[in-house]
């Protein structure tokens, strides 16, 4: 029985990955490309080969790698993070746990590199991936861990058309060119065959001709990695479920418990649930089937970029830039040929003009040789320079006009580059630079959807697998305490929000230079100066610990102040009463003598 079910999942594995391979075959060869591009890997053999035919210099001038820099060096300068606030009442503290939590699991994992690296990937070719996942072999109670992962390793439901795949209801990971041994380590009680299940060509792209040992028959895809393959398939099946009503609230009990239970039954509702599923396999044997670890969502998050709605696939930033790089780097070759040509000249010669035909050939092109021609050749006529051919008018500015596509083409003006070489007011650079930010949003919308969907699966694995009482970290470095993760206090209900994080470098200038003008009209109206505002202010964090610390000791010769400040109003209260009280009984003394006369 446990054997035809292992059968029917990896039959349904089978069909579902070639049923996406299928749809993704053009996608796959096209963000290949862009990664090729981003690298300056952007002549194919073939055109390589025509080159030196014609002697020919292969030029790149890889522009590319400039915008794709661009976009994810302003990600790098502005970074998100997750944060939960409080749902219900009460809850305070533990969701200020949460969120030291979740900060010292990202901190812990190098998660900002790895989210930088998948954004990256996103804006290269429109997809990037993460896995989240525990890491035991270096610590026992398990590390949570956040990688980065290909993109061109990854499958997904080919349905799937909301961002972030939010709709998708499977998606796998297809690992190549693994040995047995890495396999057995995970699985030892598994017997592993190779087989040529799941095997495809991730990396389909025009090859290199130095590389050429690496290639068979066809000469434009490099070959297969060796080794065994692991399929990493993460889905989710629909089950119902009865929603009873209990005085300490909902309770969820299973249909075939709810059967179960004595008349009269409560009163109950049946609903659907998600539940996440996940299994290994390599050729066709699985290795493993279980539960997710967490059941809030896939732990293979994606961030997508632009979405092609007659493909259903999704494109990036290089898509629009494959076009202004190849004019460039071919118009400026042929640029470069014919000058080169046109230096050297041509001669139409007779063949018995030279004693030497070889050294003729040889010493023609070069003005600090002698070419030695037979008695008469010359004055006979036998020797006759070729007329260069003129240059082509406009091929100059075929050249600059390809180059300035660039900014057109991806709507990052030079100004968001940091390249305009023009002098122009300060608030006009910023409304240009904002602008370039505005064409840009697609990317930052995938990324922030990611992060939400992303913060969902890293608080339940905090939730469920952290909290046994490990310390975490909690405060700067000269508050630093650590606190006990427990699991009575993580049961709580969040809403998650994603803001800029307070580390970020365009944040913390853009909220300082508010700050400082309005930090003095705060403390003129009375206002108290939180220790908080120090997060964003852009000096060295071990002063701003010190500051802090600073701040939220009591100040004897401040409430010294405060004190004799203190006094003073009431001093000046009493003082105004008994003005006011030695005003009234003169004046009902006045009425009196008015009334007596």
């Amino acid at each position: 029985m446990e054997e035809d079910k292992d059968k029917d999942l990896a039959k349904r594995i089978e069909e579902r990955y070639k049923r996406c391979l299928d749809h993704t075959k053009d996608w796959r060869t096209e963000a290949a490309k862009s990664f090729a591009y981003v690298a300056g890997h952007q002549w194919t053999d073939e055109e390589q080969s025509t080159l030196e035919e014609q002697h020919r210099a292969p030029v790149v001038f890889n522009k590319s790698e400039v915008f794709v820099g661009a976009v994810t060096g302003l990600e790098a300068l502005n970074r998100m993070e997750v944060k939960f606030i409080q749902r219900a009442p009460g809850q305070a503290s533990a969701y200020e746990l949460m969120n030291s939590a979740v900060r010292y699991v990202n901190d812990d994992a190098d998660a900002e590199d790895h989210h930088s690296h998948a954004f990256r990937d996103l804006v290269t070719a429109g997809m990037g991936w993460t896995e989240t996942y525990l890491q035991h072999d270096t610590n026992p109670d398990g590390d949570l861990r956040i990688e980065r992962v290909d993109p061109l390793e990854m499958f997904w439901d080919e349905r799937a058309t909301q961002r972030c795949l939010s709709d998708a209801r499977w998606v796998m990971r297809i690992k190549q060119g693994l040995s047995k041994e890495e396999i057995e380590d995970r699985w030892p009680d598994k017997e592993v065959e190779p087989s040529d299940a799941f095997m495809h060509e991730p990396f389909i792209t025009p090859h290199d001709a130095t590389s050429a040992w690496k290639y068979q028959n066809d000469q434009s895809r490099r070959q297969g990695k060796k080794g065994h393959t692991l399929v990493q398939y993460q889905w989710f099946d629909v089950e119902h479920v009865m929603l009873v009503a209990t005085p300490q609230g909902k309770k969820e009990i299973s249909t075939s418990d709810y059967r179960k239970l004595p008349d009269p039954k409560p009163r109950a509702v049946k609903v659907p649930k998600r539940r996440y599923k996940q299994a290994f396999m390599t050729g066709r044997t699985v290795l493993e089937e279980d539960d997710l670890p967490t059941q809030t969502g896939f732990t293979l998050c994606v961030m997508t970029g632009k979405h092609d709605r007659n493909r259903n696939v999704w494109f990036g930033l290089m898509r629009s830039l494959f076009d202004p790089q190849d004019w460039t780097n071919k118009l400026f070759s042929q640029i470069l040929h014919i000058l080169n040509s046109n230096a050297k000249g041509g001669l139409l010669a007779e063949r018995d003009a030279f004693e030497d035909i070889r050294q003729a050939e040889d010493s023609w092109a070069r003005t600090d040789a002698i070419t030695w021609a037979r008695p008469g050749a010359i004055a006979g006529g036998k020797l006759k320079d070729k007329t260069p051919p003129q240059y082509p008018q406009g091929m100059d500015r075929l050249l600059q006009l390809a180059i300035s596509m660039f900014p057109e083409v991806s709507g990052m003006n030079l100004e968001l580059l940091g390249l305009a070489e023009k002098v122009q007011a300060g608030v006009l650079e910023a409304q240009r630079k904002q602008a370039g930010m505005t064409v840009l949003a697609w990317a930052f919308d995938g990324i922030r959807k990611y992060r939400k969907m992303h913060g969902r699966v890293l608080a339940d694995y905090i939730r469920q697998y952290l909290s046994d009482g490990r310390l975490i970290r909690v405060g700067g470095q000269d508050q630093m305490q650590y606190i006990p993760l427990l699991r009575d206090q993580m049961s709580i209900e969040y809403d998650l929000i994603v803001d800029e994080a307070p580390s970020s470098p365009n944040q913390k200038e853009r909220v300082f230079a508010i700050l400082t003008q309005l930090l003095p009209v705060l403390i003129d109206a009375g206002l108290p100066v939180i220790p908080e505002v120090l997060e964003y202010s852009p000096l060295p964090q071990a002063l701003v610990e010190k500051w802090k610390a600073a701040m939220q000791q009591p100040n004897p010769q401040a409430q010294m102040m405060q004190q004799l400040e203190m006094a003073g109003k009431q001093a000046t209260a009493k003082e105004k009463d008994s003005k006011a009280t030695l005003n009234l009984a003169k004046a009902q003394s006045e009425q009196m003598k008015a009334i007596t006369g």
